[in-house]
């Protein structure tokens, strides 16, 4: 690669991480207000068929419910600003485990 070349690549990596960054902090604050059991639960609710995915909707607390709902926004919204980066090679994903 030029100096050119891996120059725009770092500065397409910065400017993806700079895109996802308030979507991590988010993701962090409404995460940080589930155990995790409700956490399992909702990945029931996003896996499971139909019948059974209402069932484990009652399971949550109204408001754990929407807290889950609010971070699968993030993870759209997070995903959605990637698509600006398609080349920075960085994901939702890693920024959350960084």
């Amino acid at each position: 690669m030029t100096r050119d070349a891996i120059t725009r690549q770092r500065e397409a990596i910065e400017n993806a991480q700079a895109a996802v960054a308030p979507f991590v902090a988010a993701w962090r604050a409404l995460d940080s207000g589930l155990n995790d059991a409700d956490r399992v639960k909702f990945d029931h609710v996003l896996t499971a068929p139909r019948p059974e995915r209402t069932l484990w909707e009652r399971s949550l607390s109204p408001a754990n419910l929407a807290l889950c709902w609010a971070k699968c926004q993030m993870e759209e919204g997070a995903n959605d600003a990637l698509l600006a980066y398609p080349d920075s090679g960085v994901t939702f994903a890693e920024e959350l485990n960084a």
